[in-house]
């Protein structure tokens, strides 16, 4: 990987990054005892944004592994009814079906990272109205 001369170094130890977000990153993760306010903050800012980026990688990839079994499932459904003799109409008849329990789980987990990201949107009983 050739590092030109648009690299972002940090100024503690030379450590060169291609983006200034990872230079941060790097000097939060490696020089946190020396960072003044506005380096301290911006690193939150930066490690906020890398987890929330990760999180989104995570769904995408969980939703992958939810999909994939039954596609591939489905697949070996339809090649052995058409191996068995069975009309290519009855063989994919189960399609709209079963893309739409794909797309429900695929939703069905995002809806439950929201709720988990977003406790005003669960309805849960206060402590304050047993009295």
């Amino acid at each position: 990987m050739s590092r030109g001369p648009e690299a972002f170094t940090c100024r503690f130890c030379g450590h060169k990054e291609r983006r200034e977000e990872h230079v941060v990153l790097h000097i939060g993760r490696a020089h946190a005892g020396v960072l003044d306010g506005q380096e301290a903050a911006a690193f939150a800012a930066a490690k906020k944004e890398e987890e929330a980026i990760l999180h989104r990688v995570s769904l995408h990839v969980g939703a992958a592994l939810l999909v994939l079994p039954i596609v591939l499932f489905y697949l070996f459904l339809i090649g052995a009814l058409l191996q068995a003799g069975a009309n290519i109409g009855f063989a994919l008849m189960g399609a709209p079906g079963i893309v739409a329990f794909c797309v429900f789980g695929y939703f069905l987990m995002l809806s439950r990272d929201r709720l988990s990201t977003r406790p005003d949107l669960i309805d849960t009983p206060d402590q304050d109205r047993d009295t």
